[in-house]
């Protein structure tokens, strides 16, 4: 979030995501507290895809907007690329958790026995608050160790 003196209004578009952002945090803390509830995980998934479709939707706004207020009209282009980039991303992404829903919607019409002890994601640790930045930066450095795939050679 950023901070702002006293005497200046932050930006309406910067309210708007710091409200997302809260918004987010308050999903995480109820996740959280819904260890081995298929119909939270359901939810959670579904609205997950309907967020990431409404934020590729929004990326999608904002490539058309941004030629329209950047002088530079040498940089526009490659914001523009980089956004629709983001936006392929996003939609790719909605796309293929699509299946998991499918199969959690099935699993929450049957009757189920909830797990006596939940499985828990190694890197998450419940009693803090999980930090968007912070764990964007422990995947992105988890991937970036991953070994580059080896060439197969001539097919």
């Amino acid at each position: 979030m950023h901070d702002h003196s006293p005497d200046q209004r932050p930006h309406p578009v910067a309210d708007a995501v710091a409200e997302a952002e809260r918004a987010l945090a308050r999903l995480q803390r109820e996740l959280d507290s819904q260890d081995g509830d298929v119909a939270a995980l359901r939810e959670g998934i579904g609205g997950t895809v309907r967020l990431t479709r409404a934020l590729a939707a929004t990326v999608d706004r904002l490539a058309l907007y941004a030629p329209t207020t950047m002088a530079d009209a040498e940089v526009v282009p490659d914001v523009v690329a980089d956004l629709r980039s983001l936006r392929g991303c996003l939609t790719t992404g909605a796309a293929l958790v699509d299946p998991a829903l499918e199969d959690v919607n099935v699993l929450s019409e049957r009757p189920q026995a909830r797990p006596e002890q939940p499985a828990r994601a190694a890197h998450l640790d419940r009693r803090t608050p999980l930090d968007p930045a912070e764990d964007f930066a422990a995947r992105w450095e988890e991937w970036a160790a991953l070994p580059a795939p080896r060439d197969p050679g001539p097919v």
